[in-house]
Order: structure tokens, then C-alpha cells, then sequence
């Protein structure tokens, strides 16, 4: 099951598991790297919320892990990624409570207020209660005779419109910008998530074109890099992201006069970490990056069936980016990213809990069956 039919699943008990943002992507995979999202902050990951799961082993044994049973393999199913151990056939979740309001805020800010936002933004997220998070994206555009670039500005809370709102107004007072566009919604949960992430469709539209009849998310070629970041970037490392993100701008192989918002986009993405989910030792589940302020992501997107050039120019492009800014990067990145082209992805993706998980990966599948280019080597 993918996320938002999950929600709306579970909206009339008025309860959630605690999953990602976009509405495509499933919950297991999810749940096995991680999983980030709005109620993060308050509630911890997706991974932290997992109580038990059923699995086939290579050698056709059905077993259940929790806390008691298999505790090494649960331990190794929160955060050590999909595909490694076993093929998981059943998911148990802890639900949490969504009969409260929830109010989004959203800023759109032009192009000279990109530093300045980017700015504000790093100590800004640092004062949300538990029930907020925001997301951030510098984001190309249709070339305009003003340049197209803009950065949009999420701020979901639950609780208190009143409240939301001027926690959400404290920012542009700090970075010291007008937003261009602002836009508020008040609702529940599944309303705002819905509105936030299929942008206004109707539920039978917020699905891949293809997939039903009235399904209206385009699909696109995507690649991401990604890194969980522990403190707050300085102004000459910001800067250099504005420059990749105006040069990508600026050249017509990425934003042509026919430009599609959906499916054309380079874009830096961060969103807002803390709260429940550092309150996690690293080595309590697999998943080891606790601590973080927020999460980057640095994204581009092409037409699907576009000619191999334009995907190559894409991914160039993204990792151009990426690594212009190793001097300020943690090192750590997110497995449910995968990027084939990580350098020590091992220690990115895992840190410290790269032995232990060897050592999982080494008792439930021995003859390392379930293999692939990015997975957990044997002990």
C-alpha cells in the first residue's frame, strides 16, 4: 500500500501511521530506510513506529520479528533499508492520533530573497514545537523575463490555527523578505496532506497517469543525492547551491520554452528534522542518523522517454551541485535515496551499525540470496 491510500484508510478512526510525504511511494519500503514526513517531529519515523513484521527467508521459512522474536532482525528492519534480508510480507504499526486540526502555511519568495530565506530558515526550523515541520525547495521554472527561480516555504502544525500561522510568520520577519504568494489551509489531516501533495487533485486524480483511468501525477525521470545536515550552513556554502540552481536556469536544455513544473525541475530540497526523531539513540535501530537539523536533497527531473542525453545532462547536473558543496556536507545519506553513484555509501547510508547489520545479513541470509549493486554485505 502507497501512502496517501493508507491515510485516507485509516482517516474515518481518525488515526495514522506516522508515514512519508509523496502519495506513490509504499509504505514498506519506506518503513525499512526509514521514512520521513510531517508528523515526523512529533511522533519520530515511519521505522520508529514499527512494532512487528512477518518475512520469508531465502530458504522459504516465515518468521516474525518484534521486540521479543528475532530481535536482531527487527532491530536491522528499522533503518537497514529494503531488500536485504528477506522478502516482507506484513507490517504492524503503532497508530497515532490525527482528530485535531491542522493548518499549512505556504510562502512563495523570489529569487534575490533565496539567501536570505535560506538563511532564517536553518535557525527558525529550531524553534518548532513537536508538531511542526516545514519543508524548503529552491526550484527552477518557465524562463521568465525575471528569471524564474523561486523558493517555496511549507509550514505544517497541528493544534491552534492562531498559533501556526505566527509561528509560520516568524519567518519571512527574520530572513527580512515579502513572500510573493501566501497561502493558508486549515483542515484535517488527510485534507491538508492531500492538498499539499497532489496539489489540489481529487483523489481518484492523485494517481500516476496510467495507473487509472483519471490519474493525473505525471511520471519523471528523477535522480537524487541526498544528506542529513547536524548543523547550520554558512553563507558561502548556501551560495553555492543559488549558483547551480541560476546556472541550471539559465541553460534552455533544462528549462525550455515548453518547460513542464512537474517533470523538468532541478531543485534543493530540505526538510525539517528534530524533535522525536532525535530523541532515538543512533544504535536503538538501524537507522543511525540522529541528531540532524534537517535533510537535503538535491534533485532533477526530466520527461520520461526523453533521450538519454538529457538524462545524462540531469544527473550531471545534480551531481555538479552536490559536490560543490563537499567542504560542507555531514557525509551521511539517506538509503531511501539510493544513489548509485555514492562513494562509500556503506558508511553513508548506515555509520556505526554497518558491522552489526553485517552480522544480521549473515544469519538470515547466509548465501547472500537477496543481493544487489548497494546491499548490506555479508560478515
Amino acid at each position: 500500500m502507497t501512502n496517501l491510500p493508507l491515510y485516507e484508510a485509516l482517516w474515518p478512526h481518525k488515526m495514522v501511521v506516522p508515514g512519508g510525504t509523496c502519495p506513490t511511494v509504499g509504505i514498506t519500503g519506506l518503513a525499512l530506510g526509514g521514512g520521513f514526513g510531517r508528523l515526523s517531529p512529533l511522533h519520530g519515523l515511519t521505522s520508529d513506529n514499527l512494532l512487528r513484521l512477518r518475512m520469508v527467508t531465502a530458504g522459504g521459512e516465515i518468521i516474525t520479528a518484534d521486540e521479543r522474536e528475532n530481535a536482531d532482525l527487527y532491530w536491522a528492519c528499522r533503518g537497514g533499508g529494503g531488500g536485504n534480508f528477506g522478502v516482507v510480507t506484513e507490517l504492524s504499526f503503532r497508530l497515532q492520533p490525527v482528530d485535531m486540526p491542522f493548518t499549512e502555511v505556504q510562502y512563495t519568495f523570489a529569487r534575490e530573497a533565496v539567501l536570505p530565506v535560506l538563511r532564517a530558515w536553518q535557525d527558525w526550523i529550531q524553534t518548532f514545537p513537536r508538531g511542526g515541520h516545514s519543508e524548503l525547495q529552491v526550484i527552477t521554472g518557465a524562463p521568465t523575463p525575471d528569471g524564474g527561480v523561486t523558493l517555496q516555504v511549507n509550514y505544517t502544525a497541528m493544534g491552534d490555527p492562531a498559533r501556526a500561522k505566527a509561528i509560520a510568520a516568524e519567518l519571512p520577519r527574520a530572513a527580512g523578505a515579502k513572500p510573493i504568494d501566501t497561502q493558508e489551509t486549515t483542515g484535517g489531516y488527510v485534507s491538508t496532506e492531500r492538498d499539499w501533495i497532489c496539489a489540489g487533485l481529487r483523489p481518484d486524480e492523485c494517481t500516476l497517469e496510467g495507473l487509472t483511468a483519471h490519474g493525473q501525477l505525471s511520471r519523471s525521470g528523477i535522480y537524487i543525492e541526498s544528506d542529513f545536515v547536524f548543523e547550520p550552513w554558512p553563507d558561502d556554502g548556501l551560495a553555492l547551491i543559488i549558483d547551480a540552481i541560476d546556472r541550471r536556469q539559465a541553460d534552455r536544455r533544462f528549462t525550455p520554452e515548453d518547460f513542464k513544473a512537474s517533470a523538468q525541475v532541478g531543485k534543493f530540497l530540505l526538510e525539517s528534522c528534530g524533535g522525536a526523531i532525535n530523541d532515538t539513540a543512533p544504535d536503538a535501530t538501524a537507522f543511525p542518523h540522529r541528531g540532524m537539523l534537517y535533510l537535503a536533497q538535491y534533485q532533477s527531473r526530466w520527461l520520461t522517454g526523453a533521450d538519454q542525453s538529457v538524462a545524462d545532462a540531469n544527473i550531471a547536473w545534480t551531481r555538479g551541485m552536490y559536490d560543490s558543496v563537499a567542504r560542507y556536507r555531514s557525509g551521511a545519506s539517506y538509503v531511501n535515496y539510493t544513489d548509485p553513484n555514492l562513494k562509500d555509501w556503506q558508511n553513508a547510508y548506515y555509520g556505526r551499525n554497518l558491522p552489526r547489520l553485517r552480522q544480521v545479513k549473515s544469519k538470515y541470509d547466509p548465501d547472500n540470496v537477496f543481493r544487489f549493486p548497494q546491499s548490506i554485505p555479508l560478515a
